[in-house]
């Protein structure tokens, strides 16, 4: 079983600093920059017009789901530090309902 302890706080990986969403708009090929401050991370297209393509919908799903994933991550971990602490508990209740919202393009 694993613990808090045997997940680190932050992985080095994970790029400091507020993941967000923009759109690029102006093409029939809509992309959607994942970035943390001016710097791209991640790209995520959605084609309006060619049926096999990813929808412009779900690039934005995709994109949203993206961005929000270092909240995800730091929700769990805390999670699993948090034991039998209820006022703890109901703390980290609500930053994961605020990931999850950010993951469904809800905040």
């Amino acid at each position: 079983m694993t613990t808090a302890a045997d997940v680190k706080t932050k992985p080095s990986s994970i790029t400091e600093g507020e993941w967000s969403v923009t759109v690029v708009g102006g093409s029939y090929k809509q992309p959607y920059l994942i970035q943390v401050g001016d710097k791209t991370i991640a790209q995520c297209f959605g084609n309006q017009l060619e049926p096999d393509a990813t929808s412009i919908g779900e690039a934005r799903a995709n994109a949203a789901l993206i961005a929000a994933a270092p909240d995800l991550y730091a929700v769990v971990v805390e999670w699993l530090g948090v034991g039998n602490d209820m006022s703890a508990r109901r703390a980290v209740r609500e930053r994961a309902r605020a990931a999850i919202a950010k993951a469904e393009s809800r905040r």
